[in-house]
């Protein structure tokens, strides 16, 4: 997001967010002009890039990761991204799909306008994913497609296609 005031980026997890409660903020802080902002007041900052499935550019909402949260036997963690951690999502941000997934025209419908995915520049199926899922979700695929007559395993991945998606 951006304030409206001065337009310095501004992350809402960094600024409207309790950390130890995680509740948001109502009215928080631009942390360069400190002008009183709510979530309604900031803009969207895009991101253009070359989409490479469509063959022209395109422009998305742009994101930023606030958390990492992994696992290690049965303890979890927390932690901020890294310098590391970045410069893994922009390999992988540049790593080639190699199966297929799909690209189709978002339907009109209730959803698109309910949610307003287009106004996040969700304008095909693909842009629901970050790159690391669309991977993993594109490859199960594969594997669904050399397994005949499997029509259980077809129904677990398409069941499970909710939890790689940006929603």
């Amino acid at each position: 997001m951006a304030c409206p005031h001065c337009g310095t980026e501004v992350v809402y997890y960094d600024v409207a967010v309790d950390k130890e409660s995680l509740r948001v903020i109502d009215v928080f802080q631009c942390s360069q002009c400190q002008a009183q902002l709510d979530k309604r007041s900031l803009e969207r900052v895009w991101q253009v890039f070359y989409d490479s499935e469509l063959n022209k550019t395109h422009k998305l909402v742009k994101y930023k990761p606030v958390v990492v949260s992994y696992q290690i036997g049965r303890s979890r963690y927390e932690k901020e991204p890294d310098a590391r951690d970045l410069t893994l999502l922009d390999e992988i941000q540049a790593t080639a799909i190699p199966d297929w997934f799909p690209v189709h025209r978002m339907p009109d419908g209730e959803r698109k306008r309910k949610d307003g995915y287009d106004l996040k520049g969700i304008t095909h199926l693909h842009h629901f994913y970050f790159r690391r899922p669309l991977l993993a979700y594109s490859r199960l695929w594969q594997k669904v497609d050399d397994c005949p007559d499997c029509a259980f395993l077809r129904f677990f991945a398409q069941g499970s296609n909710l939890g790689f998606t940006k929603m």
